[in-house]
């Protein structure tokens, strides 16, 4: 058939290699760009007890449009004696190859969580892209022992 029909074949042959030099979405990292989100506000306990997991929520605007979304959360946890720091960045991205995106607002609503292990004081440190940070502290309990 091949050897009867060579139209066939080089429509095959250019078939194919259309379909590859064509792009197709993947969740690949130059298909998106990266940016450090704003937070407006965490809501976290003043007081917690161990045994528990610590949920901590974040709110804010991730993008003002549909082609925004959350990324991640990147942390870095420093343990002391009596002291946690928690150091909190909020990521979004943007889909570079999106031709036109939805217009709605993208909120951050999302929640980080963590499981502490003694007493102690925790400091969150939510760092902001203008370089400021947003803080908020709570108050790690054994399950007997309240430290003031």
């Amino acid at each position: 058939m091949w050897s009867q029909n060579p139209t066939a074949k080089l429509t095959i042959v250019t078939l194919l290699f259309v379909l590859g030099a064509c792009s197709f979405p993947t969740d690949d990292d130059e298909d998106f760009v990266y940016f450090q989100v704003q937070v407006d506000s965490l809501k976290a306990p003043d007081d917690f007890w161990i045994g528990d997991t610590l949920h901590l929520q974040l709110f804010g605007v991730i993008g003002p449009d549909g082609c925004k979304s959350f990324s991640h959360f990147e942390d870095i946890l420093e343990v002391g004696d009596l002291s946690y720091t928690l150091d909190l960045t909020v990521w979004g991205k943007g889909d570079k190859k999106a031709f036109a995106c939805p217009a709605v607002m993208v909120m951050l609503d999302h929640q980080y969580s963590l499981f502490p292990q003694s007493p102690g004081m925790l400091a969150i440190n939510v760092h902001q892209p203008d370089d400021t940070i947003l803080r908020d502290y709570v108050r790690i309990h054994s399950e007997n022992i309240i430290i003031d």
